[in-house]
């Protein structure tokens, strides 16, 4: 799974207008997690033929993967750097 501190450090932990209750540890927005959506589309285009359809699903299962992918060499590049 995706780790949000990796792919979103710098996200704001407290709610705007609402000092008093912090949200859950695990909130993160999908946009904020995943690479959007129009860069997949865009490579997706450049690889299949001009004619070719492409599910939403499939866009979804492909964006999932590329920012798990990113995720995960981003994460493992950031543990060999603090060794």
């Amino acid at each position: 799974t995706i780790n949000p501190e990796v792919v979103a450090p710098n996200l704001p932990t407290t709610n705007v207008g609402d000092q008093n209750q912090a949200p859950p540890q695990d909130f993160r927005r999908k946009a904020d997690l995943y690479m959007p959506m129009t860069n997949i589309v865009r490579v997706l285009r450049k690889v299949f033929p001009p004619h070719a359809k492409i599910s939403d699903d499939a866009k979804e299962i492909i964006q999932e993967c590329v920012s798990e992918f990113i995720s995960f060499v981003t994460s493992e590049a950031n543990e060999k750097a603090h060794r």
